[in-house]
């Protein structure tokens, strides 16, 4: 049974959830039916200070229009968001809509919980926001046959724009198929983008070696963003940074990327994004990232799948010029190297494991024991409880890997042509 529930929910995380809890089979459409109200984060846009306020990290937009939801319900490829409220609370029409893809929509864990609480079936009611609340409606915004898309950058930048296109965009310019797109990925020669919808973490800075951090929470703000103090184990270094929401474009890190590029499921938990100009990001926000050249890991894993992919539309040029030239290419993806600390930890033993077990396929019990009892990183825990390997993370508070999550692990690197020899 999946005991997690994210604070803010993908459908497909609702609905397993809801399964289990109740027994019964869960869809969007059921989620509507039972009043579950549907978010999607909006990001800011520069000029308009009546919807955004001062968050210029955008907000989470309820979709409180009946007519919008309904047409969800109706079995809606998209979300079309025509009515809304600002980020002070203040209905809102916009025109023509703001589209969203289904992956974009998340419900709040508390409203689940609430639907599973209810003590046998559920009471059918009407969906939130089903018709219009007698309230005062203010004009949003027009896109003007504009792409929202085409949407700075990150916060407060400016109104610095890139020009995006999706997956089978990319694959048609560069005359490929996706996997060939995503072999570029995995090769480092294409970078991969993914639209943040909030994704609440911090910055670290990123040195020429492999270094570990112990977290500490100094000071919480109303907004829900904290003061984290950083102490590096290897140099002794300190810093104190600012929490923030990742919000609109950011690169997925090579370590997530190659992952999503190279795997079978075409889907991952993702949890690492590079800035697209850490320099700028830093002179704008010194308290959240102190340091030019940096990643930022969020506090929860997100679900990325191909379909949430962009491509910078520049850069797709500059592969086709480069391919017009008639440079060689490669049809390799580079080595794996996983960057979560268990995993590399892992990963980086697996060859001692099999030889400790004669060269045959150890299982994940097998090789959580050997973890325990040999690894010298620091990182692996001698904790035993129930078979799980227990793990110090950078955020330094102790986590749980289930033994069924190392053997799907260990099977997907396999399944990969991933694992060392």
């Amino acid at each position: 049974m999946t005991d997690y529930l994210p604070k803010l929910a993908t459908i497909e995380q609702a609905c397993v959830w809801l399964n289990e809890r109740t027994g019964k089979d869960w869809s969007l459409a059921r989620l509507l039916e039972y009043g579950l109200m549907p978010w999607v984060w909006l990001e800011h846009a520069p000029g308009y200070p009546a919807i955004f306020g001062d968050r210029l990290e955008g907000y989470l937009a309820p979709m409180v229009f009946g007519g919008d939801t309904n047409r969800l319900a109706a079995g809606g490829t998209d979300a079309l968001i025509t009515m809304t409220r600002t980020g002070d609370g203040a209905l809102m029409r916009i025109n023509p809509g703001i589209p969203a893809p289904l992956s974009e929509l998340r419900f709040k864990r508390e409203d689940i919980e609430a639907l599973a609480a209810r003590s046998g079936t559920p009471e059918k009611k009407a969906p939130h926001g089903h018709g219009v609340p007698k309230e005062k409606i203010i004009d949003g915004f027009s896109l003007d046959n504009k792409n929202w898309l085409d949407l700075p950058a990150h916060p407060n930048s400016d109104g610095k724009h890139y020009k995006v296109i999706d997956l089978k965009q990319a694959a048609k310019a560069l005359k490929r198929t996706k996997a060939g797109v995503m072999l570029l990925v995995a090769q480092s020669k294409l970078t991969a983008f993914v639209m943040a919808r909030g994704w609440k973490g911090n910055a670290f800075p990123i040195r020429d070696k492999e270094t570990h951090w112990d977290v500490g929470t100094a000071e919480n703000f109303p907004d829900g963003s904290e003061i984290r103090i950083l102490d590096c184990r290897e140099t002794g270094e300190s810093f104190s940074v600012r929490t923030f929401n990742a919000c609109q474009m950011w690169a997925l890190c090579h370590s997530n990327s190659y992952l999503l590029a190279i795997g079978h499921s075409r889907r991952i938990d993702a949890d690492v994004l590079a800035p697209i100009d850490g320099q700028d990001f830093h002179l704008k926000h010194p308290e959240c990232a102190p340091w030019k050249d940096f990643y930022f890991l969020a506090d929860e894993p997100h679900l990325v799948t191909w379909n949430d992919l962009w491509f910078d539309e520049d850069e797709i040029q500059a592969i086709e010029h480069s391919a017009a030239s008639g440079a060689p290419e490669s049809n390799e993806p580079p080595p794996f190297h996983p960057r979560v600390g268990w995993q590399k930890a892992l990963f980086d033993a697996w060859p001692a494991i099999c030889k400790l077990y004669g060269g045959r396929q150890p299982t994940a019990t097998e090789a959580i024991r050997y973890l325990q009892r040999n690894d010298d990183s620091g990182l692996i825990m001698t904790k035993t409880d129930g078979g799980s390997l227990w793990w110090i993370p950078q955020r330094g508070t102790a986590k749980e890997v289930t033994n069924k999550t190392v053997a799907n692990v260990i099977s997907q690197w396999r399944n990969e042509g991933a694992l060392p020899a």
